[in-house]
């Protein structure tokens, strides 16, 4: 009769006692989340986003990413209607020339290359990733490898260049040796001019 007073929780007739129900004071910057018991515990936020004691909330430097965007409508649009195309390139990624938008055989193309720093380009005790977009027989008609070398997470870089008709435009990467760092995502707009 004097013990601790127990509720019995809906659902699945669990009693527990009281105590598990009472709100106690929560550290600035916690949130409550259930636990594996179905217990409110306090938890720190982390990873991609975080939270302030004030509720505002704020994605973290390079989490969002290209392929994030090209989710967008405006750009979606354009990609589905074949103006377009997107692809990431990470510093583990063998040699090899990248497909961004394929060709198109009567057209001459205006492009807008859209590169986002996903992990800063670094040596590192090796040699350090290398990007270059151009098109097919000209692997750097946009921009060559210097100019990604030493960027870092979350800048944009923009580049325009003009797609001869009937070549596919492409990223060519080396992959980085050792520890060295670098990856990006790149987002290319190719709009008909002809």
């Amino acid at each position: 009769m004097y013990g601790e007073r127990v509720l019995t929780v809906l659902g699945n007739k669990a009693t527990r006692p009281i105590s598990d129900f009472v709100l106690s004071l929560l550290a600035s910057g916690k949130i409550l989340l259930g636990n594996a018991s179905g217990i409110a515990a306090a938890v720190t936020p982390t990873g991609d986003v975080t939270i302030t004691n004030a509720g505002v909330t704020a994605i973290g430097a390079g989490k969002v990413t290209s392929p994030m965007l090209a989710n967008g409508a405006g750009v979606a649009a354009l990609l589905t209607a074949g103006l377009g195309g997107s692809h990431s390139i990470l510093k583990a990624d063998v040699a090899a020339a990248h497909p961004l938008v394929a060709l198109n055989a009567a057209k001459v193309r205006a492009c807008i290359v859209l590169v986002t720093i996903d992990e800063t380009y670094a040596a590192v005790g090796g040699v350090a990733p290398t990007i270059k977009v151009g098109e097919t027989d000209d692997d750097n008609a946009c921009f060559d490898v210097g100019v990604i070398t030493n960027q870092v997470v979350g800048t944009v870089l923009a580049f325009a260049f003009t797609n001869t008709a009937n070549k596919a435009i492409i990223a060519t990467s080396t992959a980085a040796t050792v520890d060295a760092t670098g990856g990006c995502s790149i987002t290319v707009l190719a709009i008909p001019t002809t």
